[in-house]
């Protein structure tokens, strides 16, 4: 069996040696090992691209430099994995360090295996002054698994939580190819900005894959966020994820809409704070922001002539049936339809008595949103 060890990175010259070197000691402490380092330079403008070639000079480890030049991190996890040779696949970040027994750990955990797993390790603070963001140092395993509903149930809190982390991820070819690639409008450097890690989690999520956090298999993030600001500026960029995540996936987790109320709640009961520097009014914004950006992203991929027409045909049924359940309009199977003579098939039916007749501006209001193109929201909702 083969391990390839994935890595995108975008301007971090002065990570990369360190890394690579940790991957390195964990692949002799494994050996004899067939194994590959795929490392993608997603468009630095730094040294890093002369960093990762003084290395590869150097060492005799296998490794693949690749050059991905559009922006965007699951840009290059794509083009990674199309290049990548192992059965079993490991993802970390250029930032992190493997330990020294990490791909024992790996190999391990993998030959007891009998269903395919999407597995996570544990992430400690590389340097302890960094405050203690994206990591998880629970000494207790986790197993998710469609067997158990009950436990399963729970994936998406704990995701929510942090207990898996995108920077210490492994799972076997078939899984990767069962679940298809990254979707390149989340991570850094995409339209969303961030959580490529967890839309490919929620994928897994409805598809019934097994997930698992184990106490070893770790990694150490180097993060180097060590005020309030910075720890403000990430869980922003995490929550517009998120919003981004549940605007594709409105369906899969109900707690998020919980906690929406919740912090709605609070703050009408004037308790507006969340974490120093964030109110949870911020993140309501960031998470609508999410929401905003995903769905431009999908506008901007319809014919510039189609899209009206397209939006159109998606909001009209949605639209009718409000309307049906309102009792503002009757339903074809109801009533006749004026309409049939015509040939429409579908009209508006007054309502009974006492109740109230659609409202114009509903309809108006619609067509002036509608009638604003892509281009103008990726203007109002482009990424800074």
């Amino acid at each position: 069996m083969r391990l390839s060890v994935i890595i995108v990175t975008k301007n971090r010259a002065h990570h990369i040696a360190p890394c690579l070197d940790s991957i390195a000691a964990a692949f002799a402490r494994a050996a004899p090992l067939d194994a590959e380092i795929v490392i993608v330079n997603n468009g630095s403008t730094d040294n890093t691209a002369a960093a990762i070639f003084d290395w590869s000079t150097a060492n005799t480890v296998s490794i693949r430099a690749l050059w991905e030049p559009r922006p965007g991190k699951a840009r290059g996890l794509n083009l990674a994995l199309r290049v990548a040779r192992g059965d079993l696949l490991a993802f970390t970040d250029d930032d992190c360090r493997l330990h020294p027994e990490y791909v024992n750990d790996l190999l391990r955990h993998d030959a007891a295996d009998n269903e395919l797993v999407l597995r996570g390790g544990r992430v400690e603070l590389y340097d302890p002054t960094d405050l203690p963001l994206t990591i998880n140092i629970s000494p207790t395993p986790k197993r998710w698994s469609p067997a158990d509903p009950v436990i399963y149930a729970t994936l998406y809190d704990s995701i929510l939580a942090g207990e898996l982390n995108g920077c210490n991820i492994a799972m076997r070819r078939e899984l990767v190819d069962r679940l298809g690639p990254f979707d390149e409008d989340f991570g850094p450097g995409s339209r969303v900005g961030s959580n490529d890690d967890v839309e490919y989690w929620f994928r897994a999520c409805a598809k019934n894959v097994t997930f698992e956090y184990v106490s070893d298999m770790t990694v150490f993030h180097h993060h180097e966020r060590k005020t309030n600001e910075q720890a403000a500026a990430v869980y922003r960029r995490y929550t517009i994820g998120w919003g981004g995540v549940h605007a594709k996936y409105p369906l899969k987790d109900y707690g998020y809409y919980r906690e929406v109320y919740r912090d709605l709640r609070a703050i009408l009961r004037d308790n507006n704070v969340l974490l120093p520097g964030f109110s949870r009014m911020d993140k309501l914004i960031c998470e609508a922001r999410g929401a905003w950006r995903y769905f431009c992203a999908q506008l901007t991929r319809l014919p510039r002539r189609g899209r009206f027409r397209a939006t159109c045909s998606r909001l009209t049924p949605l639209l009718h049936g409000n309307m049906v359940n309102r009792g503002w309009y009757g339903s074809d199977a109801e009533s006749p339809s004026l309409g049939d003579a015509a040939g429409s098939g579908r009209t508006c039916v007054w309502p009974p008595s006492g109740t109230r007749p659609p409202r114009p501006s509903l309809a108006s209001g619609f067509s002036s949103l509608i009638s604003l193109n892509a281009r103008n929201y990726s203007r109002l909702f482009s990424i800074n």
